[in-house]
């Protein structure tokens, strides 16, 4: 992905493609770990953990939108 700056300043959209693209990401990099390491791994509970802050952040977002 490029994100493209204008005036140092990203716009709405690129922020959540970004957001949306890293959630995606850290959703697959978890699942590979629980498959490869197991749930209860302290590196598969740290993605876990990065994956579930993305995914709050999102679902406040969503909220937002649809106010």
């Amino acid at each position: 992905m490029h994100i493209t700056f204008k005036n140092n300043a990203m716009t709405k959209e690129e922020i959540l493609e970004l957001i949306f693209n890293e959630e995606r990401e850290l959703y697959a990099e978890l699942q590979e770990q629980r498959r490869w390491f197991g749930y209860d791994d302290r590196g598969t509970l740290h993605t876990q953990a990065q994956w579930g802050a993305l995914v709050n952040i999102l679902d406040k977002i969503e909220e937002n939108e649809n106010n």
